[in-house]
């Protein structure tokens, strides 16, 4: 995106949102930046973008939570997004589940837990849909067990506001 440095940050964000604002080709290297950047500052711009770019990025960021060669930096802003984007984003509960129970990376696990939440909204308020109702069940399963295995207490402490 932009080189880091100490005054560039307002610019980087700058570039994000105009990337947003671009439509899909924006979002697409929104989500190529994610992809291959290894700076911190790349992944947090590039999330604020995708973010900002709301439902258009839905699409781009359910296929990225599916990835098995994504950085645990970019699954975390990844999830940071799908909780930003909230009740948009409810397709991506299955992925979201399978993070906050199998992934290693306990910041990964932590992002999970706060981005479920939001994406359970929209199970809630998506109507008499049985995938969703199976979604909301098994999400609520999963913080649960969430809760009761943390053993570094970095997911249960978001979950229950501590």
């Amino acid at each position: 995106m932009v080189t880091p440095s100490e005054n560039s940050e307002p610019l980087r964000l700058h570039a994000a949102y105009t990337l947003a604002e671009m439509g899909q080709p924006g979002v697409s290297l929104l989500g190529e930046i994610l992809l291959s950047e290894s700076e911190e500052f790349a992944y947090r711009n590039a999330g604020y973008g995708l973010s900002a770019a709301g439902g258009l990025a839905v699409p781009l960021v359910l296929k990225y939570l599916k990835a098995s060669n994504i950085s645990d930096d970019a699954m975390a802003t990844l999830l940071f997004v799908v909780g930003e984007l909230g009740m948009k984003a409810w397709g991506a509960v299955p992925s979201i589940i399978g993070l906050l129970a199998c992934a290693r990376n306990v910041y990964v696990r932590r992002i999970a837990s706060e981005a479920l939440g939001p994406t359970l909204l929209g199970c809630c308020l998506g109507g008499e849909d049985s995938e969703k109702a199976e979604y909301l069940e098994k999400g609520i399963q999963v913080l649960c067990q969430a809760i009761d295995s943390d053993e570094d207490e970095q997911v249960s402490c978001c979950i229950v506001g501590q």
